[in-house]
């Protein structure tokens, strides 16, 4: 049994789009090649030795024929059936080396063993290149070998697994004589020493004239196919070939696809870059407005647990109108009548439990020589438990100075420094506000920022020393209140506004000229707000991912055209097509998961730079920076899997002869 039998083989291309317009390479070729032989296929330029040779060596089917090798069909087989009998029996030497340009000598001689078995032998890779005189240069990349060195590379490659059947296609045609030499005897060598079957396409004849069989090729056609120097076939057999092909589960071929694809990353590091910036926008803007948004709920939360949640506000507002145009309407502001009237209510209420009056404006404060305009808060002696205003030196003002207008004021933490440089014990001191003597008697605790702007940047007086001394007013801004608990809320702000409707003279039918905020609805409110921003932003982010999708999949693309020349070496020397789709699919994995991973770190930077400059509160979720990882993996693996089935369904052929 022949290890090689072609019987009746054709070929023919089909040129340009027209079925009808076609070129015969081969025509009825039939030849039988035993284990052990060194044969020798000569002819001239067009003839279809290199077609044949591509045949043989199962690169490119046949238009029609019987082609076995070890008694078995392979015009019948799958493409991952002839990859696993290239990887496993064939060893191709090709005219133009087809070296990998970017890696060295070392990793081009071990590619074929990753993908037959998923790990590499570096030690063997260095003895058969020692062997070919090639010890001192495993680490160059093939521009920094002569084209002797890089055939002798290509060799190496062929040899690393092993394989039965050598086919070299041209191997000394871009050599020089001496050079042409030495590679020919090292073919030579292996054949008789190990026993391989060879078979060289050549144009010389003192090539063929080496070889113990010689196949001339002439238009298409075997002319001739004799024996020379009295030499007969071997007597040896041909091992038995069993088509098992490597699971697709193969941890160690998918650790070494993992670090051919990151080096690929890295050896285009700026491309690589360019290409993950639409996702590192997009996760950026995800985590960061997802913890913004959290740290701006936390933030109301905290100010609303700081209020109590049984609190709300009273203040003023112009009335709607029913009816007619002409129907006049008139508003009666919160007043000292309405404070009396509620804090009476008090007394007599179980639902209601405290008010406290504000009237607020703006003043102008100076201490030796220091001055520095202020928010000026008139408040009830109970605003201090009700918005947790405990000084932390002094004391708040009691009922007895509110009553007797004292010119008495609590300083908050940002006035304080701006008047007192020194950082001296205020308490005592006399400050002049809008050129009126006032006697500092309490020191607030700093409480940092809100939505409202800077905490600290107030000063409380009493809220008769506002009306009657500072403002001249007789109306409040807005009133506190708050009820005896959460349960009674509804029941309490039902009382209030019967009381106000009542002292107000509002009929039945008319509109209330006050409004009642509950701060419960408040945070709701907040809730929506911030929920309706995050969906805003999350879209701007998720157009931002797409955009930086397509970006991966246009590369990836430019990547494949740019790289069709290796994924034939590739499939030449046994990588599959689910190998190559592999690759290129945890190229742009690697590629989402990068920029997903540096969109995260930025969104991390900003946040800290806004909470300590900017005192923003920021609360960075678990699920937001896993549901940005996903996502941007999620983009790489959508947007790469074309590129790489494009890649993955290349015949090795046709991307070998790609310019």
């Amino acid at each position: 049994m022949a290890l090689i039998d072609l019987q009746n083989i054709s070929k023919v291309y089909q040129m340009g789009d027209d079925p009808k317009n076609t070129f015969k390479a081969l025509d009825d070729v039939n030849l039988k090649i035993e284990k052990g032989e060194y044969v020798a296929i000569i002819g001239p330029s067009g003839s279809g030795k290199s077609t044949l040779l591509q045949i043989l060596g199962l690169l490119d089917p046949p238009s029609s024929g019987s082609y076995k090798i070890h008694n078995i069909e392979t015009t019948k087989l799958s493409d991952n059936e002839l990859t696993t009998i290239r990887s496993q029996k064939i060893g191709f030497i090709f005219q133009m080396f087809n070296l990998l340009s970017r890696i060295s000598a070392k990793e081009n001689t071990m590619l074929p063993m990753i993908y037959q078995r998923g790990k590499v032998d570096g030690a063997r890779a260095d003895a058969i290149l020692g062997q070919l005189g090639l010890d001192q240069h495993t680490g160059h990349t093939p521009s920094q070998l002569s084209g002797g060195q890089q055939q002798r590379v290509a060799i190496a490659r062929a040899l690393v697994n092993n394989p039965e059947i050598i086919f070299a296609d041209e191997p000394t045609g871009n050599l020089p004589q001496a050079q042409a030499i030495e590679i020919v005897s090292e073919l030579e060598r292996l054949h008789q020493e190990e026993g391989m079957t060879l078979v060289i396409i050549t144009h010389s004849n003192d090539l063929a004239g080496r070889a113990d069989r010689v196949v001339r090729i002439v238009d298409c056609k075997i002319t001739e196919d004799r024996r020379q120097n009295n030499t007969q076939p071997p007597d040896l057999k041909a091992e038995q070939l069993h088509l098992t092909t490597s699971s697709p589960f193969n941890p160690k071929l998918w650790l070494q696809t993992f670090k051919m694809a990151l080096q690929t990353m890295f050896r285009n590091k700026v491309r690589t870059f360019l290409t993950m910036l639409g996702i590192i926008i997009g996760v950026f803007s995800v985590v960061s407005m997802l913890a913004i948004g959290e740290g701006a709920k936390k933030s109301v939360e905290h100010e609303l647990r700081r209020l109590g949640s049984s609190l709300f506000r009273v203040k003023s507002v112009w009335p709607k109108i029913k009816g007619a145009s002409t129907q006049k309407r008139t508003i009666t502001y919160i007043n000292e009548g309405d404070l009396a009237a509620l804090q009476k209510l008090i007394s007599t209420s179980s639902k209601v439990k405290n008010i406290s009056a504000i009237r607020e404006g703006k003043g102008t404060l100076t201490f030796e020589g220091y001055s520095y305009s202020s928010k000026i808060a008139g408040v009830s002696p109970s605003h201090r438990d009700m918005r947790g205003n405990v000084p932390s030196h002094g004391r708040f003002f009691d009922e007895t100075e509110n009553k007797n207008q004292a010119r008495v004021i609590v300083l908050g933490q940002t006035v304080y420094k701006q008047l007192f440089k020194d950082e001296q014990n205020p308490i005592g001191k006399v400050v002049k506000l809008n050129n009126k003597n006032y006697r500092v008697i309490g020191l607030l605790p700093p409480k940092g920022t809100s939505w409202g702007g800077d905490v600290d940047d107030v000063v409380y007086i009493p809220e008769q020393t506002a009306l009657k001394r500072l403002f001249g007013k007789q109306n409040y801004g807005h009133f506190f209140i708050q009820a005896a608990g959460d349960q009674t809320l509804d029941g309490a702000i039902e009382e209030v506004s019967q009381v106000l409707r009542q002292r107000h003279k509002i009929g039945k039918d008319m509109e209330n000229d006050f409004q009642i905020k509950n701060y419960g609805e408040i945070k709701n409110t907040v809730d929506k707000i911030s929920g309706t921003m995050i969906k805003l932003i999350s879209i701007v982010a998720l157009i931002s991912l797409i955009v930086g999708g397509i970006g991966i999949m246009n590369i990836m693309l430019v990547s494949v055209t740019e790289r069709t020349r290796e994924i034939g070496i590739r499939k030449a020397i046994g990588a599959k097509s689910r190998d190559i789709l592999n690759q290129f699919l945890i190229e742009s994995v690697l590629i989402g998961l990068c920029g997903g991973a540096i969109g995260v770190i930025l969104a991390y930077i900003t946040g800290t730079i806004l909470e300590n400059i900017m005192l923003w509160e920021i609360e960075f979720k678990p699920y937001g920076i896993i549901v940005a990882f996903l996502f941007s993996v999620f983009t790489g693996v959508f947007f790469g899997l074309y590129p790489a089935q494009k890649a993955a369904k290349l015949s090795p052929i046709k991307a070998l002869r790609y310019e």
